[in-house]
């Protein structure tokens, strides 16, 4: 005797069955709302950002509770015909975003079915090992529509898109203030990650046996005034400007001018660009996905919510005739 699907809800209209699809389909809606306010361009959230991560972890660990109990796929179609619609709400109808829908409506499919047929040709129930069959298919499908639609919202930028859009300035200047001391030993002898223009240059006349300290105020203006100009010749400083913040300027000028001769390719580019960086992380992320819905089955089972049945099974082998 074979030992089946130890837990299962009766059929696809169980309540259980009906609450676990609400819950996608909110989370689902959610998620497209956050997502779109995080990757506005100009308006970047991280709080947004942490948003989207989370509803998009409840809408996946409902999804993948559908996929182990849910006896017939149409509560969590319905979950994706419904839950995703926003995309068209926020990308708008074009035929990419009608693809982007598509591909997730598929990816649930092929999904659903590759987890019950694991289900079938198992003894016992695992989590881990159904949902690894199922999660990574939804999973690339998630990343490639969360990137169709960056890509729509890049061609959408009713300017030139620049390095400033993509990389704030406050992002940029955490990076430079956390590397102040590697910074410090290499290309920026001395660098504090509070230096202004003035004080670096003073810092390192003073390194070379020149003091400031001991000219005139007119003098000391006027040296500095001299090194500033040789060094950024073509922007206009006071002195008192923080390096970091200057840098960051220079950066992003010489960045803009190079995207210039490619502007037409930068969405395309994004695009690529993100989608490889969703399905880097989507890898870790699943296994994190899997465990909470281990432990979220587990719960289930300690409150009576799921329950462990045998039956009898018949298997289908080929032989030799």
């Amino acid at each position: 005797m074979a030992v089946g699907p130890p837990y299962k809800f009766q059929n696809m209209h169980h309540p259980k069955s009906i609450i676990f699809s609400a819950i996608a389909i909110l989370a689902g809606i959610l998620f497209w709302f956050f997502f779109y306010d995080a990757i506005t361009l100009g308006a970047v959230e991280a709080l947004a950002s942490t948003y989207a991560i989370i509803v998009l972890t409840v809408h996946v660990v409902a999804v993948s509770i559908l996929l182990l109990f849910a006896d017939r796929p149409r509560a969590l179609f319905l979950s994706y015909l419904v839950g995703m619609i926003p995309l068209f709400y926020f990308f708008g109808s074009s035929l990419v975003i009608m693809a982007a829908y598509v591909l997730l409506f598929v990816a649930a499919f092929i999904s659903y079915n590759r987890v019950k047929l694991e289900l079938k040709s198992r003894i016992t129930f695992h989590v881990p090992i159904l949902l690894r069959q199922g999660l990574p298919t939804l999973l690339t499908a998630f990343s490639l529509a969360c990137a169709m639609g960056y890509y729509v919202e890049t061609t959408r930028a009713p300017e030139r898109i620049t390095i400033r859009d993509l990389v704030p300035q406050s992002f940029f200047t955490n990076i430079f203030q956390n590397t102040a001391p590697f910074l410090s030993h290499t290309i920026l002898p001395g660098f504090e990650q509070n230096d202004t223009i003035d004080s670096y240059t003073e810092k390192q006349l003073r390194a070379n046996g020149i003091d400031l300290g001991q000219f005139s105020h007119e003098e000391r203006s006027r040296v500095l005034k001299e090194a500033r100009v040789r060094l950024f010749s073509q922007m206009e400083l006071t002195g008192k400007e923080k390096l970091a913040d200057v840098f960051y300027d220079i950066v992003a000028a010489r960045s803009e001018q190079f995207l210039d001769s490619y502007q037409r390719f930068v969405p395309l580019a994004l695009a690529i660009g993100f989608f490889l960086f969703l399905r880097t992380v989507a890898l870790p992320y699943g296994w994190i996905v899997i465990y909470i819905t281990r432990g979220v089955v587990a719960i289930m089972k300690k409150s009576g919510m799921v329950a462990r049945v045998e039956k009898n099974a018949v298997k289908e082998y080929l032989e030799w005739t």
